[in-house]
């Protein structure tokens, strides 16, 4: 009987610790972009691309207090380049990471960005084309580097 209850004590240990808690991969994905990212590629609808100097435009994800700094030095151009943030200067933005099936998503001011795909440990996509609704849309996708 000691042998029974002991076991089942171990068993019952053991899957305790080794338990997932399914808000430990959004707690992973906001600390992997917490940080400076410079927006060095964007891909209009058209796949045309437009290059960006480092630092034109950056994303600084803050993932203690939520904020997310867009700094805008891009001028206004004729072309399709995108303004990250709608406008010069710099905005400050409350974000989280919505989790949908294992695919992640920028939610910015409560309002569905695009999806986040982390290609390296230096760089990601932030794809404004998907929505997790599997909507597609006309947006750009845009490539960050640290």
């Amino acid at each position: 009987m000691r042998i029974r209850i002991l076991t089942l004590i171990l068993m019952t240990s053991a899957t305790f610790f080794t338990s997932c808690n399914e808000n430990d991969d959004d707690a992973n994905q906001t600390e992997t972009l917490n940080g400076t990212w410079n927006l060095i590629k964007s891909t209009s609808p058209e796949d045309i691309d437009v290059n960006y100097e480092e630092t034109l435009v950056t994303y600084n994800f803050d993932s203690s207090n939520g904020s997310l700094i867009v700094t805008n030095l891009a001028i206004e151009t004729t072309d399709l380049s995108p303004k990250a943030s709608g406008r010069l200067g710099n905005d400050t933005f409350s974000y989280n990471i919505l989790d949908n099936n294992g695919e992640n998503y920028l939610i910015v001011e409560n309002q569905e960005i695009g999806r986040i795909i982390l290609s390296q440990e230096n760089s990601f996509i932030l794809d404004q084309t998907e929505t997790s609704s599997g909507t597609e849309i006309t947006e750009f996708i845009l490539t960050f580097e640290r």
